[in-house]
């Protein structure tokens, strides 16, 4: 989303100064390592008129990513109820935010009724632990947006949109959501 965040940051008409900027999900790494969400943030978003937005990353040198999931669950929930909006990407394996398809823990991630707001996860498709907002996080936010790009991107998009399985495609569950609305901007 490198473009999206170069053009929200430079937006004179949202006040900056009063905004908290968060993740949906972080590679657990060190928020100056090239390959860190975080610094894609800081790089790309937290500059311009932006600059004076607050950000919380995820990562923390001292804790594992299990543990830092465990963390954020009782310092977050609170912070995370006066969230807008979540802004979701899409890989080319259908997961969004840090939901991997077919993985032992997806259908837990994927659960509505959980307890659970924030969760590490470990992908075999992509490198890295992960901190990721579970869906029954993210039900709390009230807005949802899916950026995607890219011609591949929206067969995917199509295909996800057409899928009941989640556990292999767990987009599906956010596009197909009983009851939110899930705004997806496309480009090519």
């Amino acid at each position: 989303p490198k473009a999206l965040f170069q053009h929200l940051s430079q937006r004179q008409d949202i006040a900056w100064e009063n905004t908290a900027i968060g993740m949906v999900d972080e590679r657990y790494l060190p928020e100056h390592h090239e390959d860190s969400n975080a610094k894609l943030i800081f790089d790309t978003l937290i500059r311009d008129a932006a600059e004076e937005a607050s950000f919380m990353a995820y990562f923390d040198d001292e804790r594992e990513a299990g543990q830092r999931a465990q963390a954020l669950n009782v310092l977050m929930p609170e912070i995370l109820d006066t969230a807008e909006l979540a802004i979701l990407g899409m890989g080319g394996d259908f997961h969004t935010a840090s939901i991997f398809p077919d993985l032992p823990t997806t259908a837990a991630l994927l659960d509505s009724g959980s307890d659970i707001l924030f969760a590490a996860n470990k992908p075999t498709t992509a490198p890295y632990d992960r901190v990721t907002l579970t869906m029954a996080g993210l039900e709390r936010v009230p807005e949802w947006i899916l950026h995607i790009e890219g011609a591949g991107k929206r067969e995917i998009y199509e295909s996800a949109k057409a899928s009941d399985d989640y556990i292999k495609h767990p987009i599906s569950a956010f596009l197909q959501h009983p009851s939110k609305t899930l705004h997806v901007f496309w480009a090519e």
